[in-house]
């Protein structure tokens, strides 16, 4: 088992301050192949990681790997498990996900199917909720996408490069 599927699970977190020191508690419970991880495990963040706000959309912005763009289009969501049909709308959008705007978002890491509809052209992709705003909306992660649909999305992504940033 990885670590980013150890650490992708539910657990407890807890930050606090000791003195000077910024410490992650985190009651990590895990079996891998490997062994039994420690309970109650400290984790030392670096002071740059300690004065960054706690708002997880500014901490995240930071770290994008890919731009992100104001996006309007209609989005249809699909979850298999649960046979639970949602419409909604994005605001943004970018090559590895989006914002749906929808009144009663999923939880986080619920797998979905999605679909995006702008212009007479149909994006396609399965997606992972990444994060929740209750009575907003939710971010998604794409994954598994078909090639047909990653050139669809890149032509959008051009379009949007390309127009002016408001001021």
């Amino acid at each position: 088992m990885t670590l980013f599927a150890l650490l992708s699970r539910p657990s407890k977190h807890e930050i606090f301050r000791v003195g000077d020191l910024t410490r992650a508690s985190m009651d990590i419970a895990a079996i891998s192949g490997s062994g039994v991880f420690n309970s109650g495990a400290q984790v030392r963040l670096s002071e740059d990681y300690a004065s960054k706000p706690l708002d997880a959309g500014a901490r995240y912005a930071e770290r994008r790997s890919v731009p992100r763009y104001p996006f309007v289009a209609n989005v249809e969501i699909y979850e298999p498990l649960g046979r639970i049909r949602l419409n909604g709308q994005t605001s943004e959008i970018s090559a590895n996900g989006c914002y749906v705007d929808v009144m009663n978002p999923l939880e986080k890491n619920t797998v979905l199917q999605l679909r995006i509809e702008r212009d007479g052209q149909s994006f396609q992709t399965w997606a992972r909720v990444a994060y929740v705003q209750p009575n907003l909306g939710m971010g998604v992660a794409f994954f598994d996408t078909l090639e047909e649909h990653r050139r669809i999305i890149a032509d959008w992504l051009v379009d949007l490069s390309l127009q002016p940033k408001p001021s």
